[in-house]
């Protein structure tokens, strides 16, 4: 890792004059650093300071561009009398992590210390900060031994405040000054410069670091060409060409693991680091988003203030979480904007307007379909964008077709689109967002629960790339990628007061949240959405809210809140004078009711639902009420009219297709079963209610149903059977954190204390 804050190494162009060869072999070596003590001081870095040209030649014309060089045809020195450079800047004395990058570099070279079999190329690559100098240099230092002919290091200048990249014909007259030849005697143009060079490094063994390289043609007039060398590349962009064409060998360098992250900051830090305890290390690596140089940067601070707590400094940053506040610097080479606009001022127009919009988006990461959305452009253009941008180290595609963006990164857009994009132009951008998870989750919803009651779609809003959901499959996958996005849009929509596609995509969501277990992220929308319906005076949309609220409170066991948001559900549905969803808040206090084993209440809530229902003549609502009303008997003991409800109910289902209400109906039969001493039926019934569950993603309703399975393979005799259907509950129960959790676990307990399985 490299430290910011000590003195930035500027590389080979701050080679002394253009000197005669050496013609002594037994001469010291060469060195491009002409301050030793700068030397020891330096430090390795992605960031690169201001470079100082080469002193001029006394003798030479001065030239006016690089590839104006002298032309003379006399022949360079031999390459018996090459000097040996040893050029690498100095490791840093408290580098740290990286092991299985070091491991897998290491494993480039044959064993036994025997030269690379070809002209071997590694390239690192990474977004500015991650340390790809630092590893590169220290890697260096550990192979240097294998390398007898000398160490080179060329400072691209690819990404610099100055904009000034160095020429392939500057990094050649270097590099031919580093090995001793007299650049007065080189041949006109950089073929012909690119061609002696390899000839002059036929046969040697050396190791090349080119860092900070632009793009490969940068590289390629660098290049050896001859076995036992080795040249590594360091680059913010990802340089296939190298691969491609060089068969270059790629490492990428992504942010420090949390671990490492640590453990870099104790050792900067000292005995003040565990003086003030790891929670504010946590929260320091957190903020720092594991970037090497944004820890260097805070590291740095702290020595230079010894009175700052570690706390101090964390509180900070959390105060100015969401800015580049606390990594600005009046040195570019350490400040963090700066720093990143040295890669964005290098996008196209499009790019850079993409990475701006990436900044709006409210998920942690984006499929291209949505950047797309953001734009308002066509999926191909947004997916060549989004290339772009990983080419340039400032995005990551840490799967397929999933694309985010670096928190501090993230900060650097957003306040680019702040400066940049008018404000209407943000907000579309956000409608477009907005609009699109409506759609997607819409139409996923639909693929889920075809008798879903879609209102009719009233958005008007243009510029929305569409989203393939072609079957159930894609849906549950679809909403499982975008569970987060889908929260984090409905906040994104309440923090800009979008209220009509806030309520609408919340109105989406309710039951598929409801269904997955997601009661926790349904309370959040919910009370969102209750807000937005107040502000708009729309008593159906808070009907709705209260509604949905009741029934993700009833299943966290808060049943005073539920019991509180049912009732207002169901008396603003009898002022708006809606009877299907009267009904389904009295099946929503059915439920609460058997919560709380009040069955009786429970059997009138459900009559009183199916007469609504059959008002409103809506035939799944009748269907999924004659399950309930069949259920509640069943819970109270009646089970000659349970089977009948039930029955009449799964007819009805079935026919319908509505597949939640087919599984909760075979969970029904299978209670009813049990209850009726017919074991093997109510195992029969459980066993495809489970498969039904897990099929649709109702993680709660599968758990719930295995473990009745479990009960009734318990009483067949079966304790092996039942203990995996068990097992499997309490792995559902306790992802979902229900309170349920602890009877399976006291069934197990018990099974295995009678030893009648392993625990």
């Amino acid at each position: 890792m490299s430290d910011p804050v000590a003195p930035q190494r500027s590389g080979l162009d701050q080679v002394a004059a253009p000197q005669a060869a050496v013609s002594d072999p037994a001469a010291p070596q060469r060195t491009t650093v002409s301050d030793p003590v700068a030397a020891q001081q330096a430090t390795p870095s992605d960031q690169v300071a201001a470079q100082r040209p080469a002193a001029p030649d006394p003798v030479a014309p001065q030239r006016t561009a690089p590839d104006q060089e002298m032309s003379t045809r006399t022949v360079p020195r031999t390459r018996t009398t090459l000097a040996t450079p040893a050029q690498l800047p100095a490791d840093l004395p408290d580098f740290t992590g990286r092991a299985a990058e070091l491991a897998s570099l290491d494993a480039l070279l044959p064993a036994g210390g025997e030269p690379p079999p070809a002209m071997l190329i590694s390239t690192i690559h990474g977004m500015a900060g991650t340390g790809k100098t630092a590893l590169a240099v220290h890697w260096g230092h550990r192979i240097a031994g294998r390398f007898p002919d000398g160490q080179l290091y060329v400072n691209l200048r690819g990404f610099h405040p100055s904009g000034v990249v160095m020429s392939p014909l500057e990094a050649l007259r270097a590099v031919f000054d580093a090995i001793g030849v007299d650049t007065r005697q080189l041949p006109d143009g950089l073929d012909a410069q690119a061609a002696l060079y390899r000839s002059l490094m036929a046969g040697r063994r050396m190791l090349l670091l080119l860092d900070n390289a632009r793009d490969a043609e940068q590289v390629r007039p660098l290049l050896p060409g001859s076995r036992g060398c080795l040249v590594i590349v360091t680059s913010r962009h990802q340089l296939p060409g190298l691969v491609a064409i060089e068969q270059a060998r790629p490492t990428k360098l992504c942010v420090l693991p949390d671990d490492d992250a640590r453990a870099y900051l104790r050792s900067r830090l000292g005995t003040r680091a565990g003086a003030d305890g790891g929670a504010d290390l946590d929260t320091i690596v957190r903020l720092c988003g594991g970037l090497p140089l944004a820890l260097s940067l805070v590291a740095a601070r702290s020595v230079l203030n010894p009175h700052s707590s570690v706390a101090a400094v964390a509180s900070q940053l959390a105060a100015d979480h969401g800015t580049l506040d606390s990594f600005a610097d009046t040195d570019p080479a350490i400040d963090l904007k700066t720093i990143f606009s040295w890669s964005y001022e290098r996008l196209s127009p499009p790019a850079a307007r993409l990475l701006r919009l990436l900044a709006l988006h409210p998920g942690p990461d984006a499929a291209p379909a949505t950047v797309a959305s953001l734009a308002g452009t066509p999926v191909r253009q947004a997916r060549a964008g989004l290339d772009e941008l990983v080419h340039a180290s400032l995005a990551r595609e840490p799967s397929p077709g999933r694309f985010l963006l670096h928190d501090l990164v993230r900060a650097f857009a957003a306040q680019r689109a702040h400066d940049t994009d008018p404000e209407p132009e943000r907000r579309a951008a956000l409608a477009r967002v907005l609009e699109h998870y409506t759609r997607a989750s819409r139409a996923a919803v639909q693929r889920l629960d075809p008798q879903w009651d879609l209102d009719p779609d009233p958005s008007t809003v243009e510029g929305v790339a569409p989203v393939d959901i072609p079957d159930a499959g894609a849906a549950r996958a679809w909403l499982a990628v975008e569970h987060q996005s889908a929260v984090a849009a409905v906040e994104l929509a309440a923090r800009y007061q979008l209220d009509d596609q806030l309520c609408r995509l919340a109105a989406t969501l309710s039951d598929i949240f409801q269904r997955h277990g997601h009661w926790r992220d349904q309370v959040a929308m919910q009370t969102l959405a209750l807000a937005a319906g107040r502000r708009a005076g729309d008593l159906g949309v808070r009907a709705a809210a209260h509604r949905s609220l009741g029934s993700a409170y009833a299943r966290l066991n808060q049943l005073d809140a539920a019991q509180e948001h049912l009732v207002s559900a169901l008396r603003l549905f009898e002022a708006v004078g809606d009877r299907a969803n009267q009904g389904r808040s009295h099946r929503g206090l059915a439920y609460l009711h058997g919560q709380q084993g009040r069955y009786d209440l429970a059997l009138g809530a459900s009559q009183r639902a199916l007469e609504l229902y059959r008002a409103a003549g809506d035939p799944a609502g009748v269907a999924s009420a004659l399950n309930d009303t069949g259920w509640c008997h069943a819970m109270l003991g009646d089970f000659a009219p349970a089977l009948t409800h039930c029955r009449q109910a799964l007819d009805a289902l079935s026919e319908l297709g509505i597949a939640n209400a087919v599984a909760s109906t075979w969970d029904s039969l299978g209670f009813i079963h049990a209850g009726l001493g017919e074991r093997r039926e109510a195992v029969a019934a459980y066993t495809r209610a489970v498969e039904m569950f897990q099929e649709l993603g109702d993680r709660y309703n599968e758990a719930d149903a295995l473990v009745h399975l479990g009960d009734c393979q318990r009483e067949l005799g079966d304790p092996g059977a039942a203990r995996d259907a068990w097992r499997r509950a309490l792995r559902l129960l306790e992802l979902l954190g229900h309170a349920t959790a602890q009877q399976v676990r006291a069934r197990l307990d018990r099974v295995a204390r009678e030893g009648l399985v392993s625990p």
